[in-house]
């Protein structure tokens, strides 16, 4: 149950990057094709002002919480992992001191 709910975290994870990045290329465009065909009127100065800015800053805001967000998910799926299977920790950290560069 605990490595389900680990792989649980990082699939949620993973699909909600995902989607998030589809949505806001999907709205980009459309954005774009409103922009032409529906709000022509609009001054370029005032479209920046009413909505790109807005939407920068929005996307500013999820830019940073996403890198914090990441890494809380990662770390409590892999504390879940290494309290399903305790020597996962050790035989982990030993693969990457060995992977690493030769030391002379």
């Amino acid at each position: 149950m605990t490595l389900a709910t680990a792989f649980l975290l990082a699939i949620s994870l993973g699909v909600t990057v995902f989607a998030n990045a589809r949505f806001n290329r999907l709205a980009d465009e459309a954005r774009a094709e409103w922009r032409m065909k529906l709000y022509a009127f609009i001054s370029n100065t005032e479209w920046v002002r009413l909505v790109e800015r807005p939407i920068r800053r929005g996307r500013a805001v999820y830019r940073l919480a996403l890198p914090v967000v990441a890494t809380l998910y990662v770390a409590a799926a892999v504390y879940l992992v290494a309290v399903a299977e305790p020597g996962w920790v050790s035989a982990a950290r030993d693969a990457w001191a060995t992977a690493g560069p030769a030391r002379p």
